[in-house]
């Protein structure tokens, strides 16, 4: 929800965290050469339409074509993530490639699963913390013990998206983030994924079927 994400860029600033990357993964027949978003938000692949079906058949358009238009219309510092829509996995059964087509096209995709990131599930199974579920001993065990965690939310409520977190709730989230700002490395989605990649911290860098 672009409103949204102007919003939370606003409340970010406000605790003394502006220009804090943050990660927008778009249905991205929403994005026009209009559309207006600070520099500091980088936009993903969340398909074009955000379909439903548990990605039986999933067609290049909704995979390829999504990050195409971002890139166009944004960069080649955007698009190179995914998250899948409805939080489903691509079936394996009757030759489907939408798999293998996720993997080609980004360098890694963000779930719905709860949890920190775990070198375990590779970079197209990354699990992360509903903002609104988010309590101090998450924080806590996630700086003590140097954990990465990916956090989202569908919205503010108010402003739009779906199932939206309450913007006190949100505010108060961004101020307890913001005592320990010196401790925390603040990056997008895109350059955990890389760097997690690229320092060899998954145990395997290709798309599995192990994810449940």
């Amino acid at each position: 929800n672009i409103p949204s994400v102007q919003k939370v860029c606003e409340i970010f600033a406000q605790a003394g965290l502006e220009g804090v990357p943050v990660t927008l993964f778009c249905d991205t027949d929403l994005l026009t050469p209009e559309t207006a978003l600070p520099t500091h938000v980088i936009v993903e692949s969340h398909t074009q339409t955000h379909p439903w079906g548990g990605f039986v058949r999933i067609s290049d358009r909704e995979l390829r074509g999504s990050q195409a238009k971002i890139q166009r219309l944004l960069g080649s510092d955007h698009g190179r993530t995914f998250c899948y829509p409805h939080g489903q996995f691509p079936v394996t059964h009757l030759g489907n490639t939408t798999n293998k087509t996720i993997e080609d096209t980004y360098v890694g995709a963000r779930t719905t699963q709860k949890g920190f990131v775990d070198s375990k599930d590779g970079p197209y199974h990354v699990r992360c913390l509903k903002i609104e579920t988010i309590e101090s001993p998450n924080i806590h065990t996630w700086l003590q013990g140097g954990r990465a965690m990916v956090t989202y939310g569908h919205g503010i409520r108010g402003i739009g998206g779906w199932n939206p977190v309450g913007l006190s709730q949100f505010k108060a989230h961004v101020q307890e983030i913001a005592q320990h700002k010196d401790d925390i490395w603040f990056t997008s989605f895109a350059n955990l994924v890389s760097y997690l990649r690229d320092t060899n911290q998954f145990h395997n860098n290709h798309y599995h079927n192990n994810h449940h």
